[in-house]
């Protein structure tokens, strides 16, 4: 077998189960070389399942682990070959326990993504915790203990997702903030986000005196927005540059106050909030999706470089105080007053549903790219509107649309400083 040309050996190997790969490649330097050159082999997503069997789903873009049920005496002598290629480790509905978990994570450090997904688990003295200090670490636990943080207070965590977490033995969320000063990214949602903005304010431990993170990313969805939120927010959160907020409610005057503080904010993202007056003066770029009102705060967003609106029909698309806004996309939407953006510079319209009979108030004086994607019959009326006002377009893209050949012509024809005009699966209506 050792004769037979690598092409064949590869062939042979990708049927191979991941204990038979890992028994080859000791077995070997030439099988050990095939399998660790060979994307197809070494790239790889071990799945641990309850009957104690290891599984191999091959061509993957990265290694990932999926723990059911841990088994030493199985899997640990797998994980000592491939524990170092693996950077996604994920526990599912796992029964596993404080060492094990602590086991299999000190068996890949150079895993940066950790997920406990309905985990329930009981702490335990674990005599030596896992370090894993990669910059990007980044864990979620959805429907999960807390308790199981406490397995990280020895590692440098970047990210942090909580849903729907309870909150039961051990330090917690407050032990485990209370160790990271390095934190930058929080997502939160469900009941428990006032817990855990009070373990953000009040982060301390019997093993861990308080540490003060600064967040540069903050998401929260679902909750009902609370003024003492504030309070225990700020602290962490003046460095923050990216917020996004997901069906929040009570929203006020107290909020907007809390969020022009965070003075180094860039990127803000709105879905189905409902704000009347906020204008984080800062914010280059903004993006709304849903209810979220008029948002006549976009006209005080001095510095607001990039807007993207989607499934928002009530926005007032005059853009005339926006001297810096060079790009706009608006996806889904159905457009009821006229577009006034003389300082942009590319527009994107993605499923547009309606357009108004005058959709440009004055030429687009420095437009210089627009795609239409995904229009319908709303095609047709942008291209007869482009004729008029886009005489300075050099860049133009129309995909899946209703168009009359005529006006196609036309546009191409009027547009004389076109450099680019793609055209892909229309229909044509004829007239």
């Amino acid at each position: 077998m050792e004769s037979l040309p690598q092409e064949l050996l590869i062939e042979i190997f990708q049927h191979l189960s991941i204990i038979d790969l890992v028994n080859l490649s000791k077995l070997n330097r030439n099988f050990r070389e095939v399998i660790e050159t060979t994307p197809k082999l070494k790239y790889f997503t071990l799945t641990f399942d309850k009957k104690g069997k290891t599984q191999s789903e091959k061509a993957k873009r990265f290694a990932e682990l999926t723990v059911h049920h841990y088994s030493s005496r199985i899997h640990q002598q797998v994980l000592f070959i491939c524990g170092i290629n693996i950077t996604n480790v994920n526990f599912i509905g796992s029964s596993v326990t404080y060492a094990q978990i602590a086991n299999i994570l000190r068996l890949t450090p150079n895993a940066r993504q950790i997920k406990f997904e309905n985990c329930s688990t009981w702490p335990e003295v674990v005599r030596q915790l896992p370090e894993l200090k990669n910059n990007s670490l980044y864990i979620q636990l959805i429907e999960s203990s807390s308790c199981i943080l406490d397995i990280f207070l020895r590692s440098q965590v970047n990210a942090l997702s909580l849903v729907n977490y309870s909150e039961e033995y051990g330090t917690g969320i407050r032990g485990f903030l209370g160790s990271q000063p390095h934190l930058k990214s929080l997502n939160c949602k469900g009941p428990k986000i006032l817990d855990t903005f009070y373990a953000m304010g009040n982060s301390y431990s019997e093993n861990y005196k308080y540490l003060p993170f600064r967040l540069k990313i903050l998401v929260l969805k679902e909750i009902s927005w609370n003024p003492i939120y504030a309070d225990l927010l700020l602290p962490n959160c003046r460095s923050l540059t990216y917020i996004e907020l997901i069906d929040i409610m009570n929203i006020n005057e107290e909020f907007e106050e809390f969020i022009n503080k965070c003075l180094q904010l860039e990127e803000f993202h709105l879905q189905n909030c409902y704000f009347s007056i906020i204008a984080p003066v800062n914010v280059k770029k903004l993006g709304l999706r849903g209810f979220v009102g008029q948002a006549k705060y976009i006209k005080k967003m001095k510095k607001l470089k990039v807007l993207k609106i989607s499934n928002s029909s009530s926005i007032d698309y005059d853009f005339r105080t926006n001297q810096e806004l060079e790009q706009v996309e608006v996806t889904g939407v159905s457009v009821y007053n006229s577009f006034s953006m003389p300082y942009v510079k590319k527009l994107v319209m993605n499923e547009i549903k309606k357009v108004p009979e005058t959709l440009f108030k004055e030429p687009l004086s420095k437009i210089e790219e627009i795609h239409i994607n995904n229009c319908g019959f709303c095609t047709d009326q942008i291209l007869r509107e482009l004729a008029i006002s886009g005489k300075n377009l050099q860049n133009l893209t129309v995909t899946n649309g209703n168009v009359n050949r005529e006006v196609l012509r036309n546009t191409r024809r009027i547009l004389g400083n076109l450099k680019n005009f793609t055209t892909k699966n229309l229909i044509f209506d004829e007239e």
